[in-house]
């Protein structure tokens, strides 16, 4: 599993400015199918009955304007009126907003819409608007659970908007019509699962880019104003680049999470492109691109192009220096990771052993941030018959595990207790696998989590080992 895996990704979208991809939700949230949908239908009705009220309040301030004009008296009392009804439509607006579903031309046009009249009425700055879109967005990602899906479509459907206002304004252009349904495409959120489904195989097809311009390149004066990337043109007098950068990279890491790879690496990639020319390609900004576009690359089993990308990573980091060692500890462990895939030990074994030394010098011998290197180092030895060399890394994590009271404690421990029955001690792989089930209970683990799955099977094949006449009975959490 790499290191920004997508059980532990969303902590890194609230802030990117730590450490990226290591945070862990201790959140948990889960949506009946039942209250989805009247969540969906409630939403719907409410959209509609704020958009009718939104067209009656203006109805009523073009009134309100028209009797100001000719009213020679009482114009306080006039005026205190229009800057009550012009709040209530801004509230209006906003409230649609929130409900608003980008699913066909008529929902597109009401976005628009109501851009117009927060800017008009509201006297709103665009960029106040396109915030409002993002962090509505991100509200929903910290609860996310595998269990609440449509939580996560919500945050997909409010950065969708943002996209879509960008355009609007024409902050942001696609250069083709091609590129533009693509990248439609990639962010849509009210496609049926078939569509999706048809969306990632046609996605899947598209020959990645590779040419992109060089950081040093200049730009003449017609296009002094603007940022000009392979598939979007950014008119910076209307937006910040970063920020659009920003909402790209959200979005891919997003479909990551979501396991919707092709839609990520699209994303990501136009992230990549904005912030090579934004910031440089030595820059931190740029390198976790590289690492989230490596990170798709690895669960797509692109192990190729997976280690081109860590590779740039880890050669800029390396310039970037001290600023940047976590980075460097996070390239050298999913670098790990790739070789480990492909049964390449002694390569994985190397990039684990760097990471580990680089997270020792970080965090200190006993930090819980070295588990991980440590189980897959042990993992590597492993594989590579040191079975000794072996137990003594998945002993260290252990410790580290117990000591801080780390979840991580079950998949250590079931590395222990196959090295256990590798050496025939079945004693010491029957008393990894109990604490594997204690463990399992004291962090309310689920039935179907794979530690626990393989500990019973385990047990099963011990028991049957040393009672080979005796019927197998099915050890108990």
């Amino acid at each position: 599993m790499s290191r920004n895996s997508p059980q532990i990704i969303l902590e890194a979208l609230r802030d990117r400015d730590e450490d990226k991809g290591k945070g862990k939700r201790t959140e948990t949230f889960t949506v009946p199918a039942s209250d989805v949908f009247l969540t969906a239908k409630t939403s719907a009705a409410t959209l509609e009955k704020n958009l009718e009220e939104i067209c009656t309040a203006k109805k009523n301030y073009a009134e309100l304007q028209k009797s100001y004009a000719a009213c020679k008296k009482g114009k306080i009392k006039l005026q205190k009126q229009m800057a009550f009804e012009k709040q209530r439509i801004c509230d209006l607006c906003f409230d649609c907003l929130k409900n608003l579903t980008l699913s066909d031309e008529c929902s597109r046009e009401h976005l628009a819409d109501l851009i117009s009249t927060l800017k008009t009425m509201g006297k709103k700055k665009f960029t106040e608007i396109l915030n409002f879109l993002i962090s509505t967005g991100k509200q929903y990602l910290p609860e996310f659970q595998k269990t609440s899906i449509p939580l996560y479509r919500d945050a997909l459907n409010n950065f969708t908007k943002a996209v879509r206002a960008l355009e609007i304004e024409h902050a942001i252009t696609f250069t083709t019509e091609k590129e533009t349904a693509e990248a439609s495409e990639t962010i849509s959120t009210a496609e049926t699962q078939e569509h999706a489904a048809s969306a990632s195989k046609n996605k899947s097809k598209r020959k990645r880019r590779h040419g992109k311009k060089s950081a040093g390149e200049t730009t003449t004066d017609n296009q002094k104003n603007t940022m000009v990337c392979p598939t979007i043109t950014i008119d910076t007098d209307k937006i910040d680049p970063t920020i659009v950068a920003d909402l790209f990279y959200t979005i891919g890491r997003t479909h990551f999470d979501l396991e919707q790879y092709p839609e990520a690496l699209t994303s990501l990639h136009l992230a990549l492109d904005i912030r090579q020319q934004r910031y440089g390609e030595n820059s931190g900004e740029f390198v976790d691109v590289l690492n989230d576009i490596a990170n798709v690359l690895y669960e797509q089993k692109n192990y190729a192009e997976a280690t081109s990308f860590y590779e740039r990573a880890k050669q800029t980091l390396a310039t970037l220096g001290l600023t940047r060692e976590q980075q460097m500890a996070d390239t050298l462990h999913n670098m790990g990771n790739i070789y480990l895939a492909q049964k390449e030990y002694e390569q994985a074994e190397k990039f684990f052993m760097q990471a580990l030394q680089l997270e020792i010098k970080l965090h200190g011998e006993n930090s819980p941030e070295t588990i991980e290197t440590r189980h897959n180092l042990g993992q590597t030895l492993y594989e590579s018959l040191k079975f000794e060399e072996a137990l003594v890394h998945y002993e260290k994590a252990r410790e580290i595990a117990e000591s801080n009271d780390n979840p991580k404690i079950t998949t250590v421990l079931t590395g222990i207790a196959v090295i256990h029955l590798s050496n025939n001690n079945y004693q010491a792989a029957w008393d990894a696998y109990e604490q594997i089930l204690k463990a399992g209970a004291k962090y309310q683990l689920t039935d179907d989590d794979s530690d626990l799955k393989i500990a019973r099977e385990g047990m099963k094949k011990i028991y049957a080992k040393i009672h080979p006449e005796t019927p197998t009975v099915t050890p108990q959490t």
